[in-house]
């Protein structure tokens, strides 16, 4: 993250889709997230955050993509 300040850590996709997927994770499990549980929520919100970003969504597309906050 050289030379990156904070707000382009949160502009970052995948890293919102990251941080989004381990906060999921962690209220899903109660305690602190299974790391490949996490691994594969973030992918997984990621892919559907690209396609709705690709189909031309804006940033509240993107959230409804990703559940909107909810968790499976």
């Amino acid at each position: 993250m050289t030379g990156q300040t904070p707000d382009d850590f949160s502009d970052d996709l995948f890293h919102a889709c990251a941080l989004h997927a381990f906060i999921d994770q962690a209220i899903l499990q109660g305690r602190s997230p299974d790391q490949e549980a996490t691994r594969q929520r973030a992918y997984r919100y990621y892919e559907e955050a690209l396609a709705a970003k690709n189909a031309g969504c804006d940033a509240g597309c993107i959230i409804n993509a990703n559940n909107g906050g909810s968790v499976d």
